[in-house]
């Protein structure tokens, strides 16, 4: 069979862009090519930006009743297409097929909630707040915002914040991990079904390039991004430079606290769960484990271990362990394999 390659989805069209080439998307289970993405040039972002501009004017004048309309068909949608999305992450991502159903839930969540913007976006008044002095707050569209998305959640993540933009009248565009495209290339095919106007939701795919692009774009109005914290400061100093709004949400290094009156069984259950679900590829998961005093220090090393044994390192859509609650796929590369490898020598080499 073919591999598919995927396209840009512009102005409610799907394109062939500009690129500099293709790069194959792997089952990082099986090392099998899934798909092929364009690594599109930076004037593919502007046409998408121009198209979301473009569209602004009469997306912002839209009742926020109707667009919620049409999340709410892009939330049926999402629960009709679940399991093949949920799927379809696993394939990419190579996290258990529970982790990738829970990331389908978390979107169609986020959809459910951005339908309420008709009270979500109401303002505020205040009468009398000095001498003939009145107080209001109205929450209004600003334009065109664009979105940069990692490759350990490439459904939900971007669903914390296009529902919410295209919910109180902004235009959108979305650019997606080229590791990991396959979803919401699928997801761009179920928001083009539920009938959003053209131009309103537009999809660029590629690596650096259209992602920097979206930063330096005048008529982009903000950036979201999620990833590492050095990507992180990079984006929040290049926003402020353009006077562009910006969410840059970073690495995260989370310490679980085993105290002296810790319910043992639950706590080691979860400390498993923080450090091998997803393969240990999110920010919930635990860089290190605190035991608080000596004796709860060592019955927590000697049962995380056990614990550890026990952890399915598996093939996710192997059928015989499809459906366990905790199976550890691979991590999504070679690479990130790698530095697995190095950062556990560089604590053996320091006495680990």
């Amino acid at each position: 069979m073919p591999v598919k390659e995927l396209r840009n989805y512009v102005g409610g069209e799907w394109i062939e862009p500009e690129c500099a080439g293709y790069l194959d998307v792997e089952n990082p289970t099986t090392g099998e090519t899934i798909g092929r993405v364009p690594l599109s040039k930076p004037s593919e972002t502007d046409r998408a930006v121009a198209a979301a501009r473009a569209a602004f004017p009469e997306w912002s004048a839209t009742p926020v009743s109707r667009r919620c309309e049409l999340l709410f068909r892009l939330a049926e949608r999402i629960r009709s297409e679940g399991a093949g999305l949920a799927r379809l992450i696993t394939e990419e991502n190579g996290k258990s097929l529970p982790d990738s159903w829970a990331e389908v839930k978390r979107a169609l969540e986020n959809t459910e909630v951005a339908c309420g913007m008709p009270v979500l976006q109401q303002g505020d008044k205040l009468i009398g707040g000095a001498v003939d002095i009145d107080g209001e707050i109205l929450r209004q569209p600003l334009g065109t915002f664009g979105m940069i998305a990692p490759f350990n959640f490439p459904l939900m993540v971007p669903f914390w914040f296009f529902p919410y933009a295209l919910a109180t009248g902004n235009t959108y565009v979305v650019k997606p991990s080229e590791q990991v495209p396959l979803s919401m290339q699928r997801m761009t095919e179920l928001i083009e079904e539920s009938g959003f106007p053209p131009g309103v939701f537009n999809l660029v795919n590629g690596d650096r390039a259209p992602a920097e692009r979206l930063l330096e774009n005048p008529d982009v109005e903000g950036i979201s991004f999620v990833g590492t914290s050095r990507v992180c400061r990079i984006i929040a100093a290049r926003c402020a430079e353009t006077n562009k709004r910006f969410q840059a949400l970073g690495s995260a290094k989370n310490h679980l606290v085993a105290m002296p009156d810790a319910k043992m069984e639950p706590m080691i259950r979860n400390m498993i769960t923080s450090c091998y679900g997803c393969a240990g590829q999110r920010c919930m998961a635990s860089s290190a484990i605190v035991g608080v005093g000596d004796a709860v220090y060592r019955e927590v090393c000697e049962r995380f271990v056990e614990a550890s044994k026990a952890v399915l390192v598996a093939n996710p859509l192997d059928p015989n362990v499809a459906d366990e609650a905790m199976v550890m796929g691979p991590v999504i590369s070679a690479k990130a394999k790698q530095f697995i490898f190095e950062m556990i020598q560089a604590g053996v080499d320091e006495g680990a």
